[in-house]
């Protein structure tokens, strides 16, 4: 939110993609009207935030003039807050969720007696740890090699294969009580049919691209998800999907008696969150097993109100989407550092669903009162009025 420097409080702004195209189109064609926008966006001492995801992006632009052009125009509305330190050392948190978790246990006073000093815990909770000056921008740039760029193709291909797969399993929008799967293994003929609506799918997934649906995905990504949806069927065969499902996905905060009561997303969900728990409980803090297990019973995952209201935009994105899009993932998250800066930029699409999580009666309060995301007319004019609206006493 609003930081301080040196008694002068400081919006911290997070522009979508249609405004930083269009500000770099502005600077090079009509420099009078950006040195008016650049003189407002001073005036109300607005710091940019930039996330590693945006810089993927702009890695990604292939067109290399546009992409010089959008580094000098991070220059220009420097300075820069990041989700990433510059001097990031090895053992470092590099995940939002694994810097709210840390921030988790700092605001709840958990002492782990192994755990780092108070100052380190302190500086791997900050979700925006980086700073960049005008002229540390060009270290960007320097980021650029085919090694870190195969690995940003490696993640819009999972995106695409996320999206592709929610395409697949569009008309399944029901939401079943782990309770309600069968507890009893399926009959043979049962177990077949299975397996064939299995094949059906990833053979939907692997003809999506010729059809136009969504590029490529991956030959390597499809033969993974099929080695897993296999080996889950087979264990399904044994032991019946109820017991199949709570082997794969084991809670440690429902106890026996509640793990039939959520849904399966929930049950996955809490799995997910609990994961992350365990990770950042030996990889950060050094617990011990008694410590680990305290903080997964203690710790909620709406202590990471980011990575809680992803996960969300994901799931309604996917549900609520008439054609779900790998660009809904990226959306997700940058909408997950929401909860974190004072004006926060998207399309209507991504918006309404903030909105209509915000309004749903089971979103924790929290959530609820985070000022939400604005969608507005990608023109300087209105680029203005939102940083006068963010910049406002009242907003303060």
């Amino acid at each position: 939110m609003i930081e301080r420097q040196a008694d002068v409080t400081v919006p911290l702004v997070f522009l979508d993609t249609p405004q930083i195209g269009l500000l770099a189109r502005v600077r090079r064609d009509d420099p009078g009207r950006y040195s008016a926008f650049l003189n407002v966006w001073n005036t109300f001492g607005c710091t940019l935030v930039l996330t590693l995801a945006q810089e993927h992006e702009l890695r990604r632009y292939e067109n290399p003039a546009g992409r010089e052009l959008r580094y000098q125009l991070l220059a220009d509305l420097a300075p820069i807050r990041r989700d990433v330190c510059t001097e990031h050392q090895v053992g470092d948190p590099c995940t939002l969720i694994e810097r709210e978790i840390l921030g988790a246990v700092r605001n709840r006073g958990m002492r782990i007696l192994n755990g780092p000093a108070p100052n380190q815990l302190r500086d791997w909770s900050d979700v925006l740890p980086g700073r960049l000056t005008a002229s540390e921008v060009g270290l960007l740039r320097a980021a650029e090699d085919k090694r870190i760029l195969q690995v940003l193709n490696m993640e819009h291909n999972a995106a695409q294969f996320s999206a592709a797969a929610a395409k697949a399993d569009a008309k399944t929008k029901t939401e079943h009580r782990v309770r309600d799967l069968p507890s009893n293994p399926p009959t043979a003929e049962e177990a077949m049919a299975s397996r064939q609506q299995m094949d059906k799918i990833l053979a939907q997934l692997g003809e999506q691209p010729r059809s136009g649906d969504s590029p490529a995905i991956a030959p390597d990504l499809l033969n993974w998800v099929s080695t897993l949806v296999r080996s889950y069927l087979s264990r399904v065969e044994e032991i019946g999907p109820q017991a199949a499902l709570l082997e794969y996905l084991p809670v440690a905060r429902f106890a026996a008696a509640d793990q039939q009561k959520p849904t399966t997303e929930e049950l996955a969900i809490r799995w997910f969150f609990e994961f992350q728990v365990r990770w950042v409980a030996r990889n950060f803090l050094n617990a011990s097993e008694t410590e680990e297990e305290s903080l997964i019973k203690t710790l909620d995952f709406v202590d990471c109100p980011g990575s809680w209201l992803q996960r969300r935009l994901d799931v309604c994105a996917g549900r609520s989407s008439g054609k779900p899009e790998a660009s809904h993932h990226f959306d997700s998250q940058r909408l997950a550092y929401l909860p974190y800066v004072d004006l926060l930029l998207t399309d209507h699409e991504m918006a309404e669903f903030v909105r209509q999580i915000q309004r749903d009666g089971s979103t924790p309060p929290r959530i609820r009162e985070f000022r939400p995301p604005l969608s507005i007319a990608n023109t300087i004019d209105a680029l203005e009025e939102a940083l006068r609206a963010a910049s406002a006493p009242q907003n303060r």
